[in-house]
């Protein structure tokens, strides 16, 4: 069944593992969207070049190369993203603020144990 809120929605998957990319797309488009999965930064960057996306659930965790390139450039295309990780127990919301219009940026962050898990090398959570 299709929702008015994912009605055609082209919706950008970048995200490494299969099965939770292939929930994700599975998902979607049971909800009407248009999903492109990709399981690498650099094919989400591509098409990205190519197609203007709705929206964009992006992997952080990612063994070659991470999404935070990527996620910049959805920023500067006003393209609303979510980042997040199976490794992680943070999600981080970013929404722009044309498609939305608000003034500020939403988020929220769950708990963590602390420990980096991202594979990255990098600090847990560090995206702002």
């Amino acid at each position: 069944m299709t929702t008015p809120e994912f009605n055609s929605s082209s919706i950008l998957i970048v995200e490494e593992g299969f099965f939770m990319g292939s929930n994700l797309e599975k998902m979607l488009i049971d909800a009407g969207a248009e999903p492109v999965l990709v399981n690498m930064a650099e094919a989400g960057m591509e098409n990205v070049e190519k197609i203007r996306f709705d929206a964009a659930i992006l992997d952080v965790g990612l063994q070659h190369g991470g999404t935070c390139p990527l996620a910049d450039e959805l920023r500067c295309r006003l393209s609303p993203f979510i980042l997040l990780s199976d490794y992680l127990t943070h999600i981080f919301f970013e929404v722009s603020k044309k498609k939305f219009g608000k003034g500020k940026h939403g988020g929220s962050k769950g708990k963590s144990n602390g420990k980096n898990n991202s594979g990255s090398g990098g600090k847990a959570g560090s995206y702002p």
